[in-house]
Order: C-alpha cells, then sequence, then structure tokens
C-alpha cells in the first residue's frame, strides 16, 4: 500500500518541481544578486575616491543610477509574501 502510494506521489510532485520552476528562479535571484552587489562595491570605491569635482561625480552618480534602475528592471519580482519573509530573517540576523 505505501509503496503503491508513494509511486503515484513521485511523478506528482516531480511535475510540481518541474512547472513552479525552482531552479530557473533560484538562478536568475542569485543573477540579480551577483549584478546588485557588482553595482555596490562600485560605489563603494566611487565613495572611496570621491573628488571634489561636481562634474565628474554627478557624471559617475549618473551613470550608477541608470544601472540601477536597468538591473532593477531586469531583476525577478519579489511577491509580498517573500518581502515578509525577508523581513523576518533581516530581524533575526540583527539579533
Amino acid at each position: 500500500m505505501f509503496v503503491g502510494a508513494l509511486s503515484i506521489l513521485t511523478p506528482i510532485l516531480s511535475a510540481a518541481i518541474t512547472f513552479l520552476r525552482y531552479q530557473e528562479r533560484s538562478t536568475t535571484h542569485h543573477d540579480a544578486a551577483t549584478r546588485f552587489s557588482a553595482l555596490k562595491r562600485a560605489l563603494e570605491l566611487e565613495a572611496a575616491n570621491f573628488k571634489s569635482s561636481a562634474d565628474g561625480s554627478a557624471k559617475s552618480l549618473a551613470e550608477v543610477r541608470d544601472k540601477w534602475d536597468q538591473l532593477t528592471l531586469d531583476a525577478p519580482a519579489l511577491y509580498k509574501m517573500d518581502w515578509s519573509e525577508i523581513a523576518e530573517f533581516d530581524q533575526k540576523v540583527e539579533r
């Protein structure tokens, strides 16, 4: 009986995993996080090398803003449930 139920449940779970595309979603989120991390490092370097030149800084910040906007458009959406899970995780990390 147990083996029969398991043999029915296995293809159902396999189809659900394939349909929900967890691996693809994980890869997409990882790629977006990597690109945002690279942009963060660029901002940190810019802040470390900050010069009094208003033109160079304004141009650099405009480039960073444009890159940030493009990354935001390309990044996968986070839904309300995801944001609450992230907030809970942040609270645990801060403790």
